[in-house]
């Protein structure tokens, strides 16, 4: 578990910058067990897989305690937001705001591809509108 001896705000900036090192550390522990010309393809995998998943645990419980004052500087900014009714702000800091609201629209692909072989006329009416985009595969650790 990540533990921040080292950790200091450095109060000179215009808004806290966090300094830790020990983080940095750990990743490059982890990056030095990748960096192994030794194993076979099937132990490297398996290192490689090891190694993520680690990297991933860690940086989920550095970011914890943070992800709890994130929310709790968003609920702020949300009350100010509904106290003075302006939805834009700016600051040295950074900007925030709260965009206008929008419409999502969707259609069950599956449904009117079977009302479309079903139907001629209304495949015919259809179809032309029918778009289709490729994603690639993306790989999955677990």
């Amino acid at each position: 578990m990540t533990t921040f001896d080292d950790v200091r705000f450095d109060m000179n900036e215009p808004w806290p910058v966090l300094k830790a090192e020990r983080p940095r550390a750990e990743a490059d522990v982890l990056r030095e067990r990748l960096d192994r010309s030794d194993l076979t393809t099937e132990q490297a995998v398996d290192n490689a897989v090891a190694v993520y998943k680690a990297a991933k645990q860690y940086s989920e419980q550095v970011a914890e305690p943070y992800r709890a004052v994130m929310d709790e500087a968003k609920a702020m900014l949300t009350d100010i937001i509904v106290e003075t009714g302006q939805m834009t702000w700016k600051s040295a800091a950074g900007q925030a705001f709260v965009p206008a609201a929008g419409m999502t629209v969707s259609y069950d692909a599956k449904a009117l591809d079977a009302l479309c072989a079903s139907s001629p006329e209304l495949k015919a009416i259809l179809w032309p509108h029918r778009f289709e985009k490729e994603r690639a595969g993306s790989l999955t650790i677990r």
